[in-house]
């Protein structure tokens, strides 16, 4: 579902660049308002016995702070934006759905139901305006902030891709058998 930034799709030559490069996309990550890239930055750093890089440490020392001092301010910050990160998720996943049913050559008439019943992983007609508002809000968001949508590992969801389930397979059975599609479609990869 999530696709890397594109410039993880070319192979570093060593894992030292995979590092570097995986942590300046976490520092740009986190310089675009994406707080918890700073805890993605450390574990890929615990992971790969790597030092901390000084943005990660300044700004790792400054949560300690807050945390130790009790910062209603600084707290309040960080929690506002979990709930916003959860939310801004689900609606990333609403709008990968939408993609992927594109790429099944769904119409646009029934592209919101077939997205919503992905989703959920059964047939759900009733979510229909939520995932279009969901979907338009995203692809207004993509462009203004597309960090905003980083996906992180620290921070994980359970993948309703990981696994194609007999359900999934319903589910597209029952999309062939009612609505009407035209020919599958290629959609050109994201660069978030």
């Amino acid at each position: 579902m999530y696709e890397e930034p594109f410039e993880y799709r070319s192979m570093p030559k060593s894992k030292d660049d995979w590092i570097a490069q995986r942590l300046k996309d976490k520092e740009n990550a986190y310089n675009g308002g994406c707080l918890g890239a700073l805890a993605d930055a450390i574990q890929i750093c615990k992971k790969n016995e790597t030092p901390l890089p000084k943005w990660v440490a300044d700004e790792a020392t400054t949560a300690v702070f807050i945390l130790s001092t009790n910062d209603k301010g600084h707290l309040k910050k960080w929690r506002n934006w979990f709930t916003q990160y959860e939310k801004d998720m689900a609606d990333i996943d609403l709008y990968y759905s939408v993609k992927e049913a594109r790429e099944h050559g769904a119409a646009w008439a029934d592209i919101y139901d077939i997205a919503a019943s992905l989703v959920s992983n059964r047939i759900d007609e009733n979510r229909t305006e939520a995932v279009k508002k969901a979907y338009k809000r995203t692809v207004k968001r993509l462009k203004a902030a597309p960090f905003r949508y980083h996906y992180l590992t620290s921070f994980k969801k359970p993948d309703r891709s990981a696994a194609p389930t007999e359900e999934s397979h319903k589910l597209w059975q029952w999309v062939g058998d009612n609505i009407k599609t035209g020919k599958a479609r290629k959609t050109g990869k994201s660069k978030i």
